[in-house]
């Protein structure tokens, strides 16, 4: 489709590489792990239960298995008295339990793979360079306009949100997810701030004098 590539082509891959690298790279730091399907996400204002977050590995897979009764769930609820998580699948199942008056410090950001948005601009700039040099000038140029559009579609969908809780004890929990289009789970940033600012209020409420660990 790009006909033949030159010296000057070459160098701009190169650079691109080197760019999707070094921001992949950056982003990987902030949020690692597998994000989750969501199948609930409650922020509750007022009650006990302030936080409920479900969610099941990604695939048509884990949908199956979630369908027809196995547990796959990974779960994240947050109350006045405790931060609970429990993680099932087919080889087993973990559960943590740790005292509200514990948790020490929230987290939550979210992560896209930069990388899809540096191959989508290269294809594109690539296909400007080898239709100035083709004979089929048109197919080439839109061919390259169709891949850097699917590069885009693609980073838009893999965008994944993590919330983290960190005790005094040094123990991180948390989870990572996006959101489900089988599930029609939509959450965003704004939702998962709204998790940590309710998760805080229950940590500010603790009473006075009281520090995490007592």
């Amino acid at each position: 489709m790009f006909g033949s590539i030159g010296l000057p082509e070459l160098l701009i891959l190169g650079v691109l590489a080197g760019l999707a690298t070094l921001f992949g790279k950056r982003g990987a730091l902030a949020i690692t792990g597998p994000a989750l399907a969501l199948r609930k996400f409650e922020v509750n204002a007022t009650g006990s239960v302030a936080v409920i977050i479900e969610g099941r590995p990604s695939g048509l897979v884990a949908w199956v298995l979630t369908t027809v009764g196995l547990d796959t769930l990974t779960t994240l609820t947050v109350t006045d008295q405790q931060v609970s998580f429990k993680s099932a699948g087919l080889s087993g199942e973990v559960h943590h339990v740790v005292p509200s008056a514990e948790i020490s410090s929230t987290h939550c950001g979210y992560a896209q793979p930069i990388w899809l948005l540096i191959l989508g601009g290269g294809i594109l700039l690539l296909s400007m360079l080898s239709a100035l040099n083709s004979r089929d000038a048109a197919q080439t140029f839109i061919g390259g306009i169709l891949l850097a559009a699917v590069c885009g579609a693609v980073y838009l969908m893999q965008r994944k949100i993590a919330i983290t809780i960190e005790t005094s004890g040094g123990m991180v929990i948390g989870l990572a997810f996006k959101p489900s289009v089988i599930e029609n789970v939509s959450v965003n940033l704004i939702d998962a701030l709204r998790a940590i600012k309710r998760i805080n209020r229950i940590v500010t409420e603790r009473p006075a004098g009281q520090s995490p660990g007592q």
